[in-house]
């Protein structure tokens, strides 16, 4: 029968486009925007898991809905819609847009994580941590 060789394997492309003053341009603006896109998504998302987890007022329902519109709707139509938001308003499009954009679309991945393990956490484990002394922060924390 016929065999696959690995003679011909190699990582000498990879160090070529390494070389390629573009290409590392794009690979170092696209980690600007991710680093920044997930940092804004954990703090605010979690902050907003945590709201929708613990307060009560009306209108509750809808919003925890709409937090879920950029998930359910497909990546091209919140491009789209965004691209023609920034438009609309006179923004000129750079990395910063780029960046809300994948903000926007992170932040409620993040809060609807955080909030499904929030409600599946049991009251029981925050009240004992708290009866035992810990503060609310580090009942957070642990």
């Amino acid at each position: 029968g016929a065999t696959f060789s690995l003679k011909g394997v190699t990582g000498k492309w990879y160090i070529e486009c390494l070389k390629d003053e573009a290409l590392l341009s794009a690979i170092v603006h696209s980690l600007e925007v991710a680093g920044v896109a997930i940092g804004f998504a954990i703090g605010v998302g979690t902050a907003g898991a945590f709201f929708l987890n613990r307060a009560r007022f009306p209108g509750k329902e809808i919003i925890r809905g709409l937090s879920m519109l950029p998930i359910t709707l497909p990546g091209i139509i919140v491009g789209i819609s965004l691209l023609v938001f920034f438009k609309n308003i006179g923004v000129e499009l750079s990395q910063w847009t780029i960046t809300v954009a994948h903000m926007t679309f992170t932040t409620p991945l993040v809060m609807i994580q955080v909030l499904a393990r929030l409600e599946r956490l049991s009251k029981n484990l925050e009240l004992a941590a708290m009866d035992l002394g810990a503060t609310p922060m580090k009942t957070f924390f642990m």
